[in-house]
């Protein structure tokens, strides 16, 4: 009378529930849940978190960071001294990959005044740079969903960084 009871482990059935809520989860982020003003929101405050990574990056290495726009993304690179060019951070935890804005969401970048153009996806030369002091170039960052501006990043070169709304 050994009958063998065929079916799943608890656990397995965990792990499965728990993969498809992460898969619904990365689906819901994808589509871009959230409003207008919120999508906006997230990527300056994000933008935001990660400069003030790049600046504590250039201190603790005495390193030159920079960051540079792209069409859809921006990314960090690094100026290596010995073979006087920037070198992307792609090793780095935090500052490495390529972030990518959301869908709808684009970004106007001035630095000291002037309108910069995003460059292309393989170019790693900065249009913002963060020195080994903490200093960084000042800049304006304007933050726009489906082209109606919603948030300014505003950067000083004394290394402070503030969010204003656009809206008021």
């Amino acid at each position: 009378m050994n009958k063998k009871v065929r079916g799943f482990t608890l656990v397995e059935i965990i792990v499965v529930v728990f993969i498809v809520a992460i898969m619904g989860l990365a689906a819901v982020m994808t589509l871009g849940g959230g409003t207008t003003s919120e999508r906006a929101r997230d990527s300056a405050s994000q933008l935001k978190s990660l400069l003030s990574a790049a600046e504590q990056e250039a201190i603790l290495t005495q390193r030159q960071i920079g960051i540079v726009f792209h069409e859809k993304s921006y990314s960090f690179a690094q100026f290596d001294s010995t073979k006087q060019n920037w070198q992307p951070l792609d090793k780095d935890r935090v500052l490495g990959s390529e972030h990518k804005l959301p869908r709808d969401v684009e970004l106007l970048v001035t630095v000291e005044g002037r309108e910069v153009m995003p460059t292309a996806s393989m170019q790693t030369k900065p249009q913002l740079i963060v020195t080994s002091q903490g200093n960084q170039t000042p800049f304006a960052v304007g933050i726009s969903h489906k082209g109606a501006l919603q948030y300014w990043l505003v950067g000083h070169s004394s290394g402070t960084v503030e969010i204003v709304d656009a809206t008021d």
